[in-house]
């Protein structure tokens, strides 16, 4: 599991890089080059964070000792005789409209991502409440979807391992 975890955690670094790199770009430009540049970068992200996620399920595998490689969140249950609660609570996520589901379909299909730069205050309000991971769900969030995404995985992660090293 340590191999998967380091791995995860290179992955959301390298991510949050890219994400920095996007952010270069000005919001409000209409040149095309610098717009071009955002999204090279942003797609970038959004794979990298689909990677640290694929990580982070063989690190959920190996704890269920799961050595074969994990292909997405069902592969692993299928393969699970264990089902641990950090996969309950992925579960109920995915049961529901949440970011996870959103952001899935997204890294899936990258080429029909949502192109916007900002994040809708009820989007934020929705996946407060249902999945307890932001603190105030009326804080005005300047965001592409991919940042938004990453910054609710990186919660999630945290706190799972959190929780496991707590239990």
């Amino acid at each position: 599991m340590s191999e998967w975890l380091g791995i995860t955690n290179s992955r959301l670094y390298q991510a949050r890089l890219l994400l920095d790199e996007a952010q270069q770009v000005p919001a409000d430009s209409n040149d095309y080059l610098q717009q071009s540049r955002f999204q090279a970068f942003d797609l970038a992200a959004l794979l990298v964070t689909h990677q640290a996620w694929l990580a982070y399920l063989h690190e959920l595998a190996g704890m269920v000792s799961i050595r074969h490689p994990i292909t997405d969140f069902n592969h692993l249950l299928e393969c699970a005789d264990l089902k641990t609660g950090e996969m309950q609570e992925i579960q109920n996520l995915l049961d529901q409209p949440s970011w996870l589901g959103e952001f899935l379909v997204s890294a899936q299909q990258p080429n029909q991502m949502h192109q916007s730069r900002t994040i809708s205050p009820s989007s934020l309000a929705r996946d407060a409440s249902a999945a307890n991971l932001i603190a105030s769900s009326k804080q005005q969030v300047e965001d592409t979807g991919t940042a938004y995404w990453l910054r609710q995985l990186t919660l999630l992660i945290d706190q799972q391992r959190e929780n496991r090293q707590e239990s």
